[in-house]
């Protein structure tokens, strides 16, 4: 996704119930610092898959964890973070089921999980498949994975996470309806909103 639209995740900063927030791949902090306006308190740590912006972390960041999987944030005591913010596509990381457990973990009971997900039901992403092509994201912060919606929620039940929030973006779409209408032939219809929503944010909590 891109940086300009999960900058939009900013609306949940006054959901965070405390200071101490975990930022998942937070590159610049371009994310993080937009709570930090809106939430003058917060305080941050980072666990960074990249070595490219290893050092840009330090510049915001009291902590910064680095590797390729969920393993370095297993040195981190149970129940440290307020929120755990998800600077990506939640469905990009690596060992992902693994990572939703750590976050889970590292929450303090009534903490958030905090990230968005780019919409597989987008319609442009659905004329792309239609003209036989693949779908094609422009933003570094998109993922090439895809987990439904429908899916990941029930994985955060599963893991115990609860009062899951989902707002959705949109686009600019104003032929959904044409969509729509196809879709009543599947077993589950769906509206024409879901196809003008360009990333789903989440906000989940323990």
């Amino acid at each position: 996704m891109k940086a300009t639209e999960i900058l939009s995740l900013n609306r949940f900063a006054d959901k965070i119930p405390g200071e101490n927030v975990l930022c998942i791949n937070p590159r610049t902090g371009e994310l993080p610092l937009s709570f930090l306006n809106i939430n003058h308190g917060l305080k941050f740590s980072a666990f960074v898959s990249d070595g490219e912006w290893r050092e840009a972390a330090h510049d915001f960041c009291n902590n910064v964890f680095f590797g390729c999987s969920h393993t370095p944030l297993t040195s981190i005591p149970t129940a440290t973070y307020d929120a755990v913010l998800v600077c990506e596509d939640m469905g990009f990381v690596d060992d992902c089921d693994a990572m939703f457990r750590e976050y889970y973990r590292l929450l303090k009971p009534g903490g958030v999980l905090l990230g968005g997900l780019w919409n597989l039901s987008y319609a442009g992403d659905i004329d792309q498949l239609l003209m036989g092509n693949g779908i094609k994201h422009n933003g570094e912060l998109c993922g090439n994975a895809t987990i439904p919606l429908d899916c990941l929620i029930t994985r955060l039940a599963e893991l115990g996470f609860k009062n899951t929030t989902v707002y959705n973006l949109e686009g600019d779409r104003s032929d959904t309806a044409a969509y729509a209408d196809a879709s009543r032939r599947n077993l589950a219809p769906v509206p024409a909103q879901i196809f003008n929503t360009l990333i789903h944010f989440i906000c989940a909590h323990k």
